[in-house]
């Protein structure tokens, strides 16, 4: 099951976190087990070095094009690179890939409203925008997302108020990549 391995890999990569070599070896032997699988892509473009995650990337691209997680390590990966534009697009696309997949829409709010500085007006119609798609979509899935949501303190809050704190825990637990 590639969320055993993806749970190996993590463990694997918070057990030293200044030496990621174990951990990808071990992610290297999940990915022949499940060449398709692609959350553990994700974890690949996120856990290789500076000047590999662009391959990374590509070979994630051919094997699993349309997952949600991949299309969110790419959009990751152009945030990184202060690519905003192409960052947008591979957010919006992810959103719409999977619209149930909450982590996604919280990576790309947390992605906005970090580059929100310069574009004000505009910047703020984008993070509404965000949210309102959100709202409709009422997302239920994700790494952090049903964490988040299930907390018995969330209880009886909007898709907005989880969309806000799951993007406030991406942002402060992971780097954009």
């Amino acid at each position: 099951d590639p969320r055993v391995w993806l749970a190996s890999v993590r463990l694997e990569a918070r057990a030293d976190p200044a030496l990621l070599e174990p951990a990808r070896a071990l992610l290297a032997r999940a990915l022949q087990a499940c060449p398709r699988a692609g959350c553990l892509w994700a974890e690949a473009i996120v856990l290789a070095e500076r000047a590999q995650r662009k391959a990374r990337a590509a070979d994630a691209l051919k094997h699993a094009a349309e997952d949600v997680c991949v299309l969110v390590a790419v959009a990751r990966l152009f945030w990184v690179e202060a690519k905003v534009e192409k960052a947008r697009a591979w957010f919006h696309r992810a959103c719409m890939a999977d619209p149930d997949y909450g982590d996604a829409w919280a990576w790309h709010w947390a992605f906005e409203s970090s580059a929100q500085t310069d574009e004000g007006e505009l910047a703020t119609q984008r993070l509404s925008d965000i949210e309102n798609a959100c709202a409709s979509a009422e997302p239920r899935h994700g790494d952090v997302w049903p964490a988040v949501a299930k907390l018995p303190e969330n209880a009886g809050l909007t898709t907005v108020d989880v969309l806000r704190l799951v993007a406030d825990r991406l942002a402060r637990s992971r780097n954009p990549l």
